[in-house]
């Protein structure tokens, strides 16, 4: 029988369109075949309870139909939201914005502070790096000669 809900619960819990798959299926519990290797996380015990694991960062993905290695990537943490995009002709733009301050993200903090735009630079490259997206190798290919 499929987990219920509680009624009247609010949650700030940061989701990602990939985990909704591994969150819907186990809480309908036919998630026992999924194969290991997916994107997303299973957020229903959180969800459910309010326990286990609240994650702290959220990927964001923009890509255009059949081309893996277009548009935009990025993270949203529960203070900021991170991404860098890549247009048609290979520029690239960065935009951080401060989700507490400024949460209809309407003035791009970028430049602002290195030490964070360093930080969730990192966090995003390590995801990128994990999930072995191809648009990572656009992007280096794209900022190699840059440096």
């Amino acid at each position: 029988m499929a987990k219920k809900i509680p009624g009247n619960q609010k949650q700030d819990v940061l989701v990602s369109s990939t985990d909704f798959m591994p969150t819907l299926l186990n809480m309908m519990e036919v998630a026992n075949s999924l194969p290991d290797d997916l994107d997303g996380q299973d957020l229903s015990s959180y969800i459910l309870t309010s326990k286990g694991k609240k994650p702290q960062v959220a990927p964001y993905y923009y890509i255009k139909e059949g081309q893996p290695d277009s548009g935009h990537r990025g993270i949203r943490t529960y203070k900021n939201t991170y991404v860098i995009t890549i247009d048609d002709s290979g520029k690239i733009r960065k935009l951080l914005y401060d989700n507490i301050k400024d949460p209809y993200q309407t003035e791009n903090i970028i430049g602002k502070n290195d030490k964070l735009e360093n930080q969730l630079n990192e966090q995003l490259m390590s995801l990128l790096t994990e999930k072995k997206d191809p648009w990572l190798a656009r992007y280096k290919s794209l900022t190699k000669d840059k440096k």
